[in-house]
């Protein structure tokens, strides 16, 4: 997400990143496929028993919090977004797992 924010100064540095060599909406395509994936992988491994339904709740939670935040992800920068919004996110996917983790 922080590539998409940086676009437009990657794009002037010449640095090719994902958003600069495909486009942002792309890129946000590319999130949404691999948190699909992510979570269709999670699911299986619960259903043969690899995870407990907490941790599985919370990977599973995560990863829709990430593709929110990436739909919602401006492409200029916007300090209270990515500062307080994306770091925020962060700390909630930790605490999600560690809750999850500890009930198991």
């Amino acid at each position: 997400m922080f590539d998409i924010r940086d676009t437009a100064k990657d794009k002037t540095r010449n640095h090719l990143t994902l958003p600069v060599v495909l486009g942002t909406t792309v890129t946000r395509y590319i999130v949404i496929a691999s948190a699909a994936l992510f979570i269709l992988i999670v699911s299986v491994l619960y259903r043969h028993e690899h995870f407990t339904l907490p941790m599985a709740v919370a990977f599973i939670t995560s990863a829709l919090l990430l593709v929110v935040a990436t739909i919602t992800a401006p492409p200029a920068a916007n300090f209270k977004f990515y500062q307080v919004g994306v770091d925020s996110l962060l700390i909630a996917q930790w605490l999600l797992v560690v809750v999850a983790v500890k009930f198991y």
